[in-house]
């Protein structure tokens, strides 16, 4: 199954080590068993729009960063439509 493409490629985590987008959305999604931080629903591999992301809480383009504090699931949908932006998609 094709996954979305990332545009990072290391998290930085709280103690000074790196883990990979892959790894780290998987460690939320299968591990943590979290939920969209947008629209409260749970991703799915099983419907493209579903698909579990990672976003930006702060946007890059808006000085955030790559750290696990600055990054939480969020659906693709969700994460397409809030973009660079503090604000979030309706549910």
């Amino acid at each position: 199954m094709p996954k979305p493409s990332p545009k990072i490629l290391w998290i930085e985590l709280e103690d000074g080590s790196r883990r990979s987008y892959d790894e780290h959305r998987d460690y939320l999604f299968r591990v943590l068993k979290l939920k969209c931080w947008i629209c409260s629903r749970r991703p799915s591999w099983t419907k493209r729009k579903r698909w579990p992301t990672l976003d930006h809480r702060t946007p890059r383009a808006l000085g955030g960063s790559d750290h696990e504090t600055n990054l939480a699931l969020a659906c693709m949908e969700c994460n397409a439509k809030k973009g660079a932006s503090f604000a979030s998609c309706p549910k």
